[in-house]
């Protein structure tokens, strides 16, 4: 069975697509509970956990998506940034908008995008 990961950078198709991977539906972990997304997967890989006290930094694995529905009622869809480590499931979805093309030097949500094929 495919990890988390592992799953996400597949329905990317790689590390990076800047037209946006095969749409996926995740369970992610808050707090108090799961929220429910549907994303469009863009960019996976590392960036610095913004709580590490060591130096260097420790790394997380994250991902940049366009959220195209999910739980919060009056928060527009958009731009993304999930942390791989709290994503509880992840399923192939559907009905996925047209999204944006991204640009992957504009964005700061995944500082080393993953380099390798599927």
């Amino acid at each position: 069975m495919p990890t988390i990961y592992e799953q996400i950078k597949n329905a990317i198709g790689g590390g990076v697509n800047p037209n946006g991977g095969n749409p996926i539906r995740l369970k992610y972990r808050i707090d108090n509970g799961i929220r429910v997304y549907w994303v469009v997967p863009y960019v996976i890989g590392k960036s610095p956990d913004p709580d590490s006290t060591t130096i260097p930094p420790e790394q997380d694995d994250r991902f940049l998506c366009y959220k195209y529905r999910g739980p919060e009622q009056n928060a527009p869809n958009g731009w993304r940034c999930f942390k791989v480590d709290d994503i509880a499931e992840v399923d192939p979805a559907s009905n996925a908008p047209s999204t944006p093309r991204l640009d992957p030097d504009r964005q700061n949500c995944v500082v080393t995008p993953d380099p390798g094929p599927r």
